[in-house]
């Protein structure tokens, strides 16, 4: 093990002993003349605009216009000093600031604003907030703390920043990004406590740089269309992308319309029509609304290729840029030390460690790594060969012509069949792959249904892929679909890629890797992983459909095969189905109790939030041990909460001041939040911007691991993907998870686009989840036998 020294993305921050906040609630209403009209809650809707007004209407009191205040734009405002009393004031709409009035019309309506105490915290008493035992936290420290340091930035007149999200911060200035938009510059931040030196705990900011994609602020929407048409994309790309924006009448800006799509008028026109109006409106009489994000996933792929790669940076080129955002917050300003707080200018620093991880082939032969933990696997030497009894080329007589001889290349390279062998496995079947509709692709594979038969597609659709997989689920029959490009006369490295895939798909295992000898050895069998991932639907005509559950378990014969499921849930659900996770993590031990006797269930949870790690320790981790109890097993539960997303970047400091990315393999101790046992992880290379860390927190452990043996357990599950031949961003487990929960919702996706009939319903016209899951699954619920998604 080596130490060597890491910058971290962390400010610490100092607070006065005496100092003191005072919390009040804040309610904001807009009251109509005559009752005819229902009141309008200011303070209680959480987006920009109705932040705007309550910001001008707190700025109108008086007894607030001479103090230092920290305020959320809704609910909720924070002063360093006491307020003598109670605040209640009605203030007529003809006394009312321009701006106010000009959006609360009714000359005869009154605004109601009232701020009562509720509660006075010691600033510094944030040390008691965890109660580690059942992890806990009282958010009011941070959350305040988060307040203070961006009140200036969101209030100022020059420079200003606007917030986007939780603890989003993107500045006013837009830049040409493509097709009409824009990009603006921006923040990633948030605050936390934790272990300071000696293990005493201290408050930190940690922030990390972004650039967003706009619509253009105030721009006529029908310029803003022709700009976007003009740059080669089509109404139905622009109604997708626009989908949800919010457009304001240029005669009347104080109605807010949310827009649904095009309507082409007989004269051939085209009108807008909106998801709050019965109305039809001409493009030329809208205009789009200030701070309107692009949602990525309603933009074209091009565009969100282009989006993704607006935020990849080197390594000095983002420690920089997320200085220079620290610099254009203005740390020093009056309502921080109003609060008595300080924040140190210079980034964290400390010591990073490396870990080592052994992979091995066929006959325990050790696979030699290079300096970035990555290493070649012969597919002549898989550790276990997959089941090939039958291969068919599913294609137009066109893509066979074009790919016959690779197909057969990586057949053979996948089942070390000699070559008459292969002649005699691989067949063509003539199919064309355009087609639109589920029925031929079921039919097409339901042919070929049989334990060892693999089907391989090779197109350029783009709809294809869908419907390969929607027929594969139903069939049962194992697929791998190719672009021409990835097969068609490509380098030997790519065809052995391919081959890795398919053997792994087929039941095969490429490698295996070597864990310590300690109580968390993969290898000795007594350990049961299990992954879990939750994926929503995104974009905004997709908000109405269930989120998938994905769980990844070594429920297969050897201990690190992992085999992959999903089922479906209340949408926008972040904590699992207790009921159905019970019922899967039963069937799983079940199953693996016919290889194995389990003494250990390890858990790893992806998607959770800090605020939520007591629900996964009381809910998820409960369903599980209540899986295990019904089998009566006798078992110790370990727990691990993965964290992919994280305001906190590190950075190798080399002993020449150069700044590069963490090397893989790394492990970082220090800026870990105070109460928990948690550390971050490094296991990729990074091949183009900056390695991201992975933030692991351990919720819950019954046999007592190390912190070394934590890690090195989490470095060796990144190693064993099988597809790719080096350690990945994340726990495998964790990985397969995702994207088998992904794969719910694409079949789903199929299912409600193409037979939106045989999508189940119970009797009150909601989905009936159990039965979906059923409808969707691979081999009908029944347990994968191989890691068919590989």
């Amino acid at each position: 093990m080596s130490l060597k020294k890491c910058i971290s993305s962390q400010w610490i921050i100092k607070i006065d002993r005496d100092a003191y906040a005072f919390n009040y609630d804040v309610k904001i209403f807009f009251e109509f003349a005559g009752g005819g009209q229902k009141r309008l809650f200011l303070s209680e809707n959480n987006n920009n605009h109705f932040k705007t007004l309550c910001r001008k209407a707190i700025n109108g009191i008086n007894e607030l216009k001479h103090l230092v205040y920290a305020y959320d734009g809704c609910g909720s405002l924070w002063t360093p000093e006491a307020l003598n009393t109670d605040i209640e004031v009605e203030i007529p709409q003809p006394d009312l600031d321009d701006f106010l009035k000009q959006h609360l019309i009714d000359p005869d309506g009154v605004l109601h604003v009232s701020l009562k105490k509720a509660k006075i915290i010691m600033m510094t008493d944030f040390t008691n907030s965890v109660v580690a035992t059942t992890l806990v936290e009282d958010r009011s420290w941070r959350t305040l703390m988060e307040l203070i340091l961006s009140e200036d930035a969101v209030t100022r007149k020059d420079n200003p920043f606007v917030a986007h999200g939780s603890g989003c911060l993107i500045e006013t200035t837009e830049k040409e990004f493509r097709c009409g938009l824009k990009y603006r510059q921006g923040n990633y931040k948030g605050c936390h406590v934790i272990n300071g030196n000696h293990g005493v705990p201290e408050m930190s900011l940690a922030m990390d740089y972004c650039r967003k994609v706009f619509f253009p602020s105030n721009e006529n929407f029908q310029k803003f269309i022709s700009d976007f048409i003009g740059s080669g994309k089509t109404y139905d790309d622009a109604e997708i992308l626009c989908w949800g924006l919010r457009l304001y009448k240029i005669d009347n800006p104080h109605k807010i319309l949310r827009f649904k799509n095009f309507i082409e008028h007989s004269d051939g026109d085209i009108f807008a029509v909106m998801k709050n109006s019965n109305e039809m409106f001409s493009l030329k009489d809208l205009q789009i609304g200030p701070d309107e994000t692009v949602s990525i996933d309603n933009m074209t792929k091009d565009l969100k290729d282009a989006a993704l790669n607006l935020n990849k940076f080197q390594p000095h080129d983002r420690k920089r840029l997320i200085e220079e955002q620290f610099q254009k917050l203005r740390i020093s300003n009056e309502v921080i030390t109003g609060f008595g707080v300080t924040v140190e200018k210079s980034m964290l620093e400390g010591i990073y460690d490396s870990i080592s991880v052994n992979a091995f082939a066929m006959n325990n032969q050790r696979l030699i790594q290079d300096e970035y933990g990555a290493f070649n696997v012969d597919c002549r030497c898989y550790f276990k060969r997959g089941n090939f009894k039958k291969v068919v080329l599913l294609s137009t007589k066109y893509d066979r012509a074009r790919v016959w001889e690779d197909i057969k290349t990586v057949v053979k390279y996948a089942s070390n069949k000699s070559n008459a062998e292969v002649n005699a496995m691989v067949s063509f079947q003539e199919f064309d792959t355009t087609q639109q509709s589920l029925t031929p692709w079921v039919n097409a594979l339901t042919k070929f249904k049989g334990n060892g038969n693999l089907i391989i597609t090779v197109d350029e659709s783009e709809n294809s892929h869908g419907f390969l997989k929607f027929a594969e689920h139903v069939t049962e029959v194992n697929t791998q679909h190719l672009k021409l490009s990835t097969i068609s006369g490509v380098r030997f490295q790519t065809r052995q890629n391919i081959a890795h895939k398919v053997n792994v798909k087929m039941g095969g295992i490429n490698y295996v890797v070597k864990f310590s000898k300690n109580v968390l050895d993969l290898n000795n069998g007594k350990i049961f992983i299990l992954g879990l991932d939750v994926s929503h639907p995104t974009g905004g005509k997709y908000t109405d459909e269930p989120s998938f559950v994905g769980l990844s378990a070594n429920y297969m014969e050897h201990p690190q095969e992992f085999g992959n499921l999903f089922f479906a849930q209340t949408t926008r659900q972040e904590i699992i189905d207790i009921e159905q996770l019970t019922y899967f993590t039963e069937k799983l031990l079940s199953h693996v109790q016919k290889f194995r006797a389990i003494k250990t269930i390890v858990l790893l949870r992806d998607g959770v939030s800090e605020g939520q790690y007591s629900k996964v320790l009381e809910e998820e981790i409960g369903a599980i041990k209540k899986a295990a109890k019904n089998l009566k097993l006798n078992v110790k539960v370990v727990a691990f909460i993965v964290t992919k997303s994280s305001n906190v970047r590190h950075f190798c400091h080399l002993n020449n001041g150069r700044i590069e990315s963490m090397p893989p393999c790394s492990f970082i101790n220090f800026g870990i939040r105070f109460g928990f046992q948690q550390f971050y992880m490094i296991a990729h290379r990074s091949v183009s911007g900056t390695s991201k860390s992975i933030m692991v927190t351990k919720i819950c452990d019954e046999v007592g691991i190390s912190l070394h043996e934590s890690q090195e357990f989490m470095l060796g599950l990144t190693y064993i993907h099988q597809i790719v031949t080096h350690p990945i961003s994340l726990p495998t487990c964790v990985k397969q998870a995702d994207s088998i929960a992904q794969r719910g919702q694409t079949l789903y996706r199929i299912l409600k686009t193409y037979c939106s009939h045989k999508i189940p319903k119970n009797e009150d016209g909601r989905i009936d989840y159990m039965n979906l899951t059923k409808l969707l699954s691979f081999n009908n619920e029944s347990l994968p036998l191989s890691r068919y998604n590989a």
